[in-house]
């Protein structure tokens, strides 16, 4: 069995990374240029509108395009225990995933998986109740990292 330990500071990259890189086109378009696009229409409704509400609004929609921008920076402040470390045991046999955490082990068959995806960093188990469990890939053996690169090509 492999142990993974996820620190603090690898679950905050690996959020940051897959709230650009991960969803829909787009979802992926919407985040990157959503927040800088809504600043820039709330600064012309502020300086070129005539209407006094509208530029009354002009402050709420540039604090919520600041928010939109700066989002993947601010939401671990926000909630910090979604970012704790923690570690915990996995072994990947040809037929399933044993993860062992404590005194608690759960075997999860290959058909659990909705996907397997990898990136430069590590690999994405995603379930089909839209879990995810991010498997480092300096972590793991070289024989458990094939045996995941089988299950990307037939998920």
């Amino acid at each position: 069995m492999s142990t993974i330990t996820l620190t603090k500071a690898e679950r905050i990259s690996i959020y940051r990374n897959n709230y650009y890189k991960v969803g829909k086109p787009y979802l992926k378009i919407m985040r990157r240029f959503g927040g800088p696009f809504i600043i820039a229409l709330s600064l012309y409704n502020y300086y070129f509108v005539e209407s006094s509400f509208i530029q009354s609004l002009s402050g709420f929609t540039l604090v919520f395009g600041i928010y939109y921008t700066l989002k993947p920076i601010i939401i671990p402040f926000l909630k910090p225990r979604l970012f704790e470390g923690y570690t915990f045991q996995f072994q990947i046999t040809p037929d399933k995933i044993i993860l062992q955490e404590g005194d608690a082990v759960s075997e999860l068959e290959h058909q659990f998986f909705k996907s397997v995806q990898q990136n430069e960093t590590h690999y994405a188990l995603r379930t089909s109740k839209n879990e995810v469990l991010h498997l480092p890939k300096a972590q793991i053996t070289s024989q458990e990292a094939s045996r995941l690169n089988n299950l990307i090509t037939t998920n």
